[in-house]
């Protein structure tokens, strides 16, 4: 189950299969508490958004401040829709990569969403994170699946003990695709509706996390729709190129 919290009129949503370790820092942003105008106010965390640099810049502070880490320990991947895989051992920005992993504490992996699924992932025993962006590209393109190998094959993680949450992204109620991608997915992730496709997907993260061994015990989804809240979340489908963007962030503090 997620819970809403507000520290310094940030809201952040949390998971509470997470938040029994004490070590480990999680949260997903909403667009709630920043400093940037219309039509990307306010917490707007994405720089290629069309915001100002400036207003990015604090509004990544005010996110970190709120989860007691400092920005500049924050890793980033570019995104671009990829299944590519980065383990890293600090803070850096990965080019060509759509999940991050670490096993170093005091280094926030996170990635920054509109719509396109955000993952973050927990190994408890190993001391293993990873935060996964996966668009419907990424998942057609095995990024989950390529994550969690990665986790078992470098830090000999398992499966059975990952935890796994998912934050806010656009659900089956809004998410319309075309036959081309619809083509691309098992048809009980797509929903055929007043003779147009739908995909599902949470179910199509679903079935990757528990197709690769995640107990569904295990895994936690906040049960947002992006699209729908125009007043919480960003949404690209709904706003195009004046969408802001929301970030998921995990770390382990040292």
């Amino acid at each position: 189950m997620f819970v809403s919290s507000f520290y310094q009129n940030v809201e952040i949503l949390q998971s509470d299969l997470l938040m029994p370790f004490s070590s480990v820092v999680h949260g997903f942003s909403t667009r709630k508490g920043g400093v940037s105008t219309k039509p990307f106010d306010s917490l707007n965390l994405g720089m290629n958004s069309g915001d100002t640099p400036e207003n990015i810049e604090a509004n990544r502070q005010i996110f970190c401040s709120a989860l007691e880490f400092p920005a500049v320990s924050l890793a980033h991947a570019n995104q671009i829709h990829s299944g590519n895989v980065a383990v890293v051992d600090r803070p850096v920005s990965v080019k060509d990569a759509d999940a991050l992993i670490t096993n170093t504490p005091g280094v926030f992996l996170n990635v920054k969403t509109a719509d396109c699924v955000p993952i973050l992932l927990f190994e408890p025993e190993q001391k293993v994170v990873a935060a996964v962006y996966a668009g419907w590209k990424g998942i057609v393109n095995r990024i989950i699946e390529n994550t969690i190998d990665t986790m078992i094959v470098r830090f000999r993680c398992e499966p059975s003990r990952m935890l796994a949450v998912i934050g806010p992204s656009i659900r089956s109620c809004c998410y319309e695709i075309r036959l081309d991608v619809a083509d691309q997915f098992s048809e009980s992730e797509v929903i055929r509706r007043n003779r147009k496709l739908f995909l599902d997907a949470k179910k199509a993260v679903y079935n990757r996390l528990e197709n690769t061994g995640i107990l569904p015990k295990n895994i936690d989804d906040c049960e947002c729709c992006t699209m729908c809240e125009p007043k919480r979340f960003y949404s690209y489908r709904r706003d195009g190129v004046q969408s802001g963007r929301m970030m998921a962030v995990i770390g382990m503090r040292k």
